[in-house]
This record gives structure tokens, C-alpha cells and sequence, in this order.
């Protein structure tokens, strides 16, 4: 189990280090997500998103990362 927020927060904030070029919006539910699986496959699967993402985005435009909330898990 682990906190699925606090994976994808910090993920986003070694981004920021990362791509000093690229702005990040982060938006997280107001409570927490606890998950059953491998945080290290959900940073590896971010990390090939976010790449893609500041390898297409529109300059100047900020890359949202967003957590919402479903009924039998997260988007």
C-alpha cells in the first residue's frame, strides 16, 4: 500500500529539477489514496508521460498533472 499523492508530488517536484525549462500545475484530491501496488511502475509510467508532455507542450504553457478521484481507484 502506499500514498498515491505523495508518489505523484514528488515526482512532480523532481520534474521541476528536471526540465527547468517546462512549468508543472500539480492538482491532488483533498484526501488521501491509499493504493495497493508498485509506486516505482507509477513513477517509471509519469516519467514517460511527463517527458512526452514537455517534448509537446506549448511554450510558456504549464504541464497539469492532475489525481481524481474514481470509484474503484484514481485517474
Amino acid at each position: 500500500p502506499f500514498d498515491l499523492g505523495r508518489v505523484v508530488s514528488g515526482c512532480v517536484a523532481g520534474y521541476a529539477g528536471a526540465f527547468p525549462q517546462a512549468r508543472f500545475a500539480l492538482k491532488l484530491p483533498e484526501r488521501r489514496l491509499r493504493m495497493v501496488g508498485s509506486p516505482d511502475l507509477i513513477a517509471q509510467m509519469l516519467d514517460k508521460l511527463v517527458a512526452n508532455a514537455v517534448d509537446f507542450s506549448a511554450p510558456g504553457e504549464p504541464i497539469e498533472v492532475a489525481i481524481d478521484e474514481a470509484p474503484h481507484g484514481a485517474t
